[in-house]
């Protein structure tokens, strides 16, 4: 598996590009800004896009997507309860970033225990509410996408319009149960590891 981190956006969202190199398909998760330089980057590496892959509803996720889409057809999925997220300016944050998101539709609409394929590349779908109602984390082939629910020593915001204390203390309680190999990466910030975070986030301590 290829794993491409791009930095994009004011807010430094990290969008990730994940290739299946026996398939030559891939997937964009979380493009939140510059697509214009993501598809760029698929170009480059010959890619195959196969589908773009939102851990939640947040604008400085789903930024690009719009940009993208006009260029690559290609399905939209995001955990359920995020999908009226992508049209709602005020939950999805664009109005408060004085952004106006083009018009976005999700077609895989994701929950818990669901497969997502890249290729020949398969992900577990794992709700992590806390950060948005329908926050999604991604596991496998050795690694674990967060999105805003755990970052490098920190976690994501609870203070947003659908956020809960309560409910991201729950979904942190699962990653306790996870391989401590498994790489995090995270919607912002430096990559890391569940052991890593078990043993320095606070918020896990």
């Amino acid at each position: 598996m290829l794993i491409k981190r791009l930095v994009v956006g004011e807010l430094a969202t990290n969008c990730y590009l994940l290739g299946c190199e026996g398939t030559g398909k891939a997937a964009i998760v979380d493009p939140g800004a510059d697509g214009r330089t993501i598809l760029e980057e698929l170009a480059l590496g010959g890619w195959q896009l196969d589908k773009i892959i939102l851990t939640h509803g947040h604008y400085d996720h789903f930024g690009a997507a719009s940009v993208i889409l006009a260029q690559r057809r290609v399905p939209v999925a995001i955990g359920k309860l995020d999908a009226a997220a992508l049209h709602d300016p005020n939950f999805n944050l664009a109005g408060l970033l004085g952004e106006a998101p083009g018009k976005v539709e999700a077609e895989l609409l994701l929950e818990e225990g669901d497969s997502v394929e890249v290729g020949n590349l398969q992900f577990q779908v794992l709700h992590t509410p806390g950060h948005t109602p329908g926050g999604i984390c991604l596991q496998g082939e050795g690694v674990l996408l967060t999105g805003d629910t755990l970052f490098r020593g920190s976690i994501g915001r609870t203070d947003f319009p659908g956020g809960s204390p309560s409910q991201i203390n729950q979904s942190l309680e699962r990653f306790r149960t996870l391989p401590g190999e498994l790489q995090v990466l995270p919607g912002h910030g430096p990559t890391s590891t569940i052991a890593g975070e078990l043993l320095d986030n606070p918020f896990l301590g």
